[in-house]
């Protein structure tokens, strides 16, 4: 069982970003290698988890040697320790907005070779398994070498060590101009293929910017009451089809984050706190595939004291019978509002796709009018600043003027302040002490 998805990967532009001190006596496949671990790290890192790689013992196989070397030795099979990774896009109604996330953890996987058929299959050549997974997997038919190397990947201050390898395809066209295509072969750790191609921004679901949202004009009249509820989901799907015990299944908890502001602005934000897409037991057939994906939607809703915004989450997990792993498969979610749907490549044998939806409650709007306990400067007692004006003489403190004297009984006509309650004005409307 394993969690990667094998994919036709074309990245012209990759070569040269990864950051390694010995890039300068790379070879170009070696350093395409480098920074498409380097691009997934990144990404991991700013979804909060500490993906780190160091690659080293490069070879490169021609393809003259594929009938001479098994299979096995270019690349772990699943099994142990593996490192799963979730793709989660956060998708905003505009979607220049949009944010993507690589949650990785540590996973364990039965071994490769608790499976019989798999035992009979340890030594077949590279060559043998191309042409026998090439008759499912038409673009394993067009590999003309292979770079393997060893992996050692920390996660959270855990390591392992394995070996991967690059497949690298004939080009596009004739003349060999075209972009260079390779499918990386990682059994251990998922997804980096998806971080070679993703071209979303990184995202740590920090909350978004107000104004990606969407705001009301302030009534001076009534707000609206802040108020936040987190309600959540827990949904699941599963098949034990080709299974002599355990089954392939898919878990997700979709947690929804609904909020009002005082301006009447309603939020949904959904979020999956949790996720699983597993094949677990003992199977019939050679080896049982997986791949994985997510979106979320982030809504506002201005009118919120109308009706509440309305979000949602869609998980994708398929499965798939490929020979010695070999499989070109994925699947792909789609969140518009509170609408999830789902659609894959590499024609998978089982679907688990999972979603959740949530509108949020009306915000409540209260009755307000601004300014009656004070005469100047902000009221935000209708929840949003509201401006009561200036003093004409003196200055404003907490709310009200005064001139000079604590306490204030008047003025004479705006010429001066009166302090005590038997001061009197003269023909000139200024207040004047008793006594004078």
């Amino acid at each position: 069982m394993i969690r990667l998805t094998t994919r036709v990967v074309v990245f012209p532009l990759l070569i040269g970003v990864a950051v390694s001190s010995c890039i300068a006596r790379d070879s170009e496949e070696q350093k395409t290698i480098r920074a498409a671990y380097e691009r997934l790290s990144q990404y991991a890192s700013n979804s909060g988890s500490a993906l780190e790689f160091q690659l080293s013992d490069f070879v490169a196989i021609s393809r003259a040697e594929f009938s001479t070397i098994p299979l096995v030795d270019i690349a772990t099979m699943p099994g142990g320790e593996m490192v799963d990774v979730l793709r989660t896009e956060q998708r905003y109604e505009d979607p220049s907005l949009s944010q993507v996330s690589f949650l990785a953890n540590w996973n364990t996987r039965p071994d490769w070779l608790d499976v019989p058929e798999n035992q009979q299959l340890s030594n077949i050549s590279i060559a043998s398994a191309l042409d026998k997974a090439g008759a499912d997997q038409p673009e394993l038919q067009n590999v003309i070498a292979i770079t393997s190397y060893t992996v050692k990947v920390t996660l959270d201050g855990k390591s392992r060590s394995y070996i991967a390898a690059f497949l690298w395809l004939k080009p596009a066209d004739q003349e060999g101009t075209a972009a260079r295509r390779f499918i990386p072969v990682d059994h251990i750790t998922q997804a980096v293929g998806q971080a070679v191609v993703e071209t979303l921004p990184p995202t740590n679901f920090s909350p978004s910017n107000p104004e990606a949202l969407g705001t009301s004009q302030q009534e001076l009249a009534s707000y609206c009451t802040p108020q936040e509820w987190t309600p959540s989901v827990t949904q699941g799907a599963q098949d034990a089809t080709n299974h002599i015990f355990g089954q392939h299944a898919s878990s997700a908890t979709f947690g929804f984050v609904c909020t009002c502001n005082s301006s009447c602005t309603s939020t949904c934000r959904a979020n999956i706190t949790s996720s699983s897409c597993s094949d677990t037991g003992l199977t019939i057939d050679s080896c049982h595939v997986t791949a994985s994906n997510s979106q979320i939607s982030v809504v506002g809703r201005s009118d919120g004291d109308q009706g509440g915004a309305a979000c949602a989450g869609g998980y994708g997990c398929v499965v798939k019978s490929c020979f010695l792993c070999l499989c070109n498969l994925s699947v792909a979610v789609m969140v518009t509002g509170a609408t999830v749907t789902f659609s894959s490549s590499g024609n998978p044998d089982w679907s688990e796709n999972i979603q959740a939806s949530w509108t949020c409650p009306t915000c409540s709007r209260t009755a307000c009018t601004p300014c009656i306990s004070q005469e100047c400067d902000y009221d935000y007692s209708c929840g949003q600043p509201v401006y009561c004006g200036s003093c004409q003489v003196g200055t404003c403190q907490l709310g009200h003027c005064y001139g000079g004297c604590v306490p204030e009984y008047g003025y004479c006509g705006g010429g001066g302040p009166c302090c005590n309650s038997y001061d009197w004005c003269d023909a000139t409307d200024t207040c004047v002490p008793a006594g004078f």
